[in-house]
């Protein structure tokens, strides 16, 4: 995995992933929405943002990476759930 800090390009594809998928976003389990259904939605959203230029990094790395507070300087896209950080750089 190279660079560990990601583009604004991917930051505002992880915004769209995730303003796409409420439960993934909202972090609460049940029934039908378990941990291994998350992971699975993580490892291809990974995949995504792997193939785009920026950083590489694991399904637990991009996973951590909408919480980063770092570089908050730009817009906070809100999703109906929560808000997350877009780093505009």
């Amino acid at each position: 995995m190279s660079k560990s800090r990601p583009t604004q390009f991917q930051m505002k594809s992880l915004v769209e992933f995730m303003t796409k998928d409420p439960l993934l976003c909202a972090g609460k389990f049940n029934q039908n929405f378990t941990h291994k259904t998350a992971q699975k939605k993580w490892e291809m959203i990974t995949a995504e943002l792997n193939t785009l230029p920026g950083a590489e990094k694991s399904w637990d790395k991009w996973k951590k990476t909408e919480h980063l507070p770092r570089g908050l300087g730009g817009v906070v896209v809100p999703n109906g759930l929560r808000e997350i950080p877009l780093v505009l750089s």
